[in-house]
């Protein structure tokens, strides 16, 4: 097994499609691929699935019995934790409305059938890569805000340089270098850039 296929043994997928062959096939590209896939007959199952199991990456046939991919899709995305997960849809449907119901739905990716087993497996890999970067900027975003909500209002300075500093009440006497910006707890104040 090569790296790449260990380090990805332990991202779980879920594949729902209502073709059985489809669903052989893409298991086991996925699975040759180090991926762990959790298979699903319809949407209904897949829904369930997502609840049980929370898999990192959703493949979503539109056309199922039970309940479609359009509203598989939908479901998942008001499910806690469902609206960060990548929801690919696959279907031989290649419509504009299809396209554009997919997305509308929370679709994060299109991909028509039949499908190529190799693109699918990097498709994967690159929306899961994507997902992580997206997962990593949200929970810096949320570090930031939680220490500046910590913080009393100060004005800070940055200069050329990026460095930092807090200025006191008397800032606005202070002869300060130029270009700077201040900030004061949360909301950017000015940027002279003189």
């Amino acid at each position: 097994m090569s790296e790449q296929a260990r380090a990805e043994s332990q991202r779980r997928l879920l594949l729902a499609d209502d073709d059985a062959s489809t669903r052989l096939l893409a298991h086991a590209s996925l699975t040759a691929a180090g991926f762990d896939v959790i298979v699903a007959a319809n949407g209904q199952e897949a829904v369930e699935a997502f609840l049980r199991e929370r898999p990192e990456l959703v493949l979503l046939d539109i056309e199922m019995p039970v309940l479609d991919g359009f509203e598989a899709c939908r479901r998942l995305r008001r499910l806690p934790g469902g609206a960060d997960v990548p929801v690919v849809v696959a279907t031989s449907l290649d419509d504009t409305a299809s396209v554009e119901r997919a997305y509308s739905v929370g679709a994060t990716d299109f991909i028509t059938k039949p499908l190529n087993w190799t693109l699918l497996v990097h498709r994967v890999r690159y929306i899961l890569r994507t997902a992580d970067s997206a997962n990593q900027l949200r929970a810096a975003e949320s570090r930031n805000r939680t220490l500046l909500r910590a913080m009393p209002d100060s004005l800070f300075l940055l200069d050329a340089a990026g460095r930092c500093r807090i200025l006191p009440d008397s800032a606005c006497s202070l002869d300060l270098p130029k270009p700077l910006v201040l900030w004061t707890h949360n909301k950017f104040v000015v940027n002279l850039n003189f």
